[in-house]
């Protein structure tokens, strides 16, 4: 496996992955070292949290209260909540 950085230092960089075995992998970075993009595949980012949420990645969106309340999968339309069980852990619910 290798991984070579583009731009370093700068707001953007770029990095690219190779297993060896013709396999390769590309991802942009923001200056605050949030992941842009993975493959192609942007993600819409909210920087205004404490700490940075995804809120679309091409296939999916997110939707965020205190904590993760629903993902939306924009193919399919299917909607998964997430609700807090007895201990306080998230369940996935349709």
């Amino acid at each position: 496996m290798s991984l070579r950085a583009c731009g370093a230092g700068k707001a953007f960089s770029l990095f690219q992955e190779s297993s060896g075995q013709g396999i390769e992998s590309s991802y942009t970075y923001n200056g605050l070292g949030d992941r842009l993009s993975q493959n192609g595949v942007n993600y819409t980012l909210d920087l205004n949290t404490g700490l940075t949420q995804v809120l679309s990645d091409g296939t999916t969106t997110y939707l965020y209260g205190l904590g993760r309340i629903a993902q939306l999968n924009t193919d399919t339309l299917m909607t998964d909540y997430f609700l807090g069980d007895a201990l306080g852990s998230a369940v996935r619910a349709r």
